[in-house]
């Protein structure tokens, strides 16, 4: 009923679906997707904005500036602590005057938003039950993450080709796009998709090339014909899903002639 949040390759998709829906709620985001759109309109409305990615990042529930656990005389903890560290959090800092703090303009610059909604990082106890277990017997090499599934293969062995632009590239005017992908795996991958996106090259915010099978080894090209509307320096991103392994992506700039 929603997209993954680690599909989305632009804000610019998420905000042209909230507006055909009446401004709907667009699923699903996490924190960079929160904080991608919020630059986005940020940028929108002429006020200076940029996205900030931190590692580690402490969560701190109780306003004290500190994350605490705590511990009886025996080394154990009595209770949970809702305090914990993200293993990263993405949010953004917009550039403003403070006239509402009142100190001679001292905290003008940027000031740090988040958008993201403050929930729960962590499941129910059973589920971190679960997942401790799984973590255990995948270290020892038993592989339950993975059982019966095929070997995920590393991103560098994976490539996309999206390099030709067949015709000249002008607004409103016919042009071709060419997609290549090369199986690299000794096995069929299944439920094969292609998305391909670009501002200003597709009237829809993105569109999709369903290929249920591809067999060892083989290759596969597309040819996509559209019709730009916009003029300028165009980015094409092709992402590749498939039963194997996930977002496989190939990109290429075009210039689009007035």
């Amino acid at each position: 009923d929603g997209v993954s949040p680690t599909r989305w390759t632009s804000s610019v998709s998420i905000l042209q679906r909230w507006y055909q829906n009446n401004c709907m709620a667009v699923k699903y985001g996490q924190c960079w997707v929160f904080a991608g759109v919020m630059c986005t309109v940020m940028r929108f409305f002429g006020i200076p904005c940029r996205v900030v990615t931190n590692f580690q990042s402490a969560h701190d529930t109780d306003n004290s500036l500190t994350i605490d656990e705590y511990f009886d005389d025996y080394g154990f903890k009595p209770k949970q602590s809702l305090d914990n560290i993200w293993n990263f959090h993405v949010w953004v800092e917009g550039w403003m005057k403070r006239p509402d703090l009142q100190n001679e303009a001292c905290y003008d610059g940027w000031q740090v938003m988040d958008p993201t909604p403050q929930e729960k990082s962590e499941g129910s106890p059973m589920e971190r039950v679960v997942y401790d277990h799984a973590v255990r017997l995948n270290s020892q090499g038993k592989g339950v993450l993975g059982m019966n599934t095929c070997q995920l293969t590393e991103p560098k062995e994976v490539e996309m080709s999206l390099e030709k632009v067949l015709g000249e590239a002008c607004v409103n005017r016919p042009m071709t796009i060419e997609v290549e992908f090369q199986n690299p795996l000794n096995e069929t991958l299944r439920c094969c998709c292609l998305t391909i996106t670009g501002c200003g090259l597709f009237r829809s915010d993105h569109l999709e090339s369903n290929c249920m099978e591809l067999q060892p080894n083989e290759g596969l090209k597309v040819q996509i014909n559209t019709t730009p509307h916009k003029a300028g320096m165009k980015t094409l991103v092709a992402d590749f899903d498939c039963s194997a392994f996930r977002d496989v992506k190939g990109s290429c700039t075009v210039y689009i002639k007035p």
